[in-house]
């Protein structure tokens, strides 16, 4: 699958940030009912996909959490070295592919992987791992991720 990789400074990973963060209000009980749906299909999507090659809870997790914004937003966490590759950027985006508004749907990916047996701060395992969003045919990654992280992700 092709995808377009974008590296974000830190001011412009913020405003994509915002962006697709921005709260949105609905006027009918309805709509928000069909924004839950549609975000609970996404994640049980996207579980389904991940499952079929990895581990729950050793390798990922995605979040169950939501908030009425403009976009459709789901969030997970990696765990292990093994997933923090490009098939799992490829399984995300076929997720995404499949739902009901692909263009306007983005996946968050905190990589939780601690390689110190020690343990490392959140920050360090930003630097070393890094953050990164996920959405139809193209991959937003925050400039604190290493060349090889960044290799290990898209090649």
């Amino acid at each position: 699958m092709k995808f377009e990789t974008i590296i974000l400074s830190e001011q412009k990973f913020k405003e994509l940030s915002d962006f697709i963060f921005k709260p949105r209000s609905y006027k009918r009980e309805s709509e928000l009912k069909g924004y839950v749906k549609e975000i609970n299909l996404n994640q049980d999507n996207i579980r389904k996909k991940l499952s079929e090659k990895w581990q729950e809870e050793e390798d990922w997790e995605v979040g169950y959490d939501w908030n009425p914004y403009m976009t459709v937003y789901n969030c997970g966490g990696i765990y292990s070295e093994k997933i923090f590759c490009r098939e799992y950027v490829e399984t995300i985006m076929k997720a995404i592919s499949e739902a009901k508004d692909p263009s306007n749907t983005y996946y968050n990916t905190v990589s939780e992987i601690i390689v110190n047996p020690n343990g490392k701060t959140y920050g360090e395992m930003l630097e070393d791992w890094g953050e990164f969003y996920i959405t139809e045919g193209k991959l937003y990654i925050h400039e604190v991720m290493s060349a090889e992280n960044i290799e290990k992700l898209t090649k």
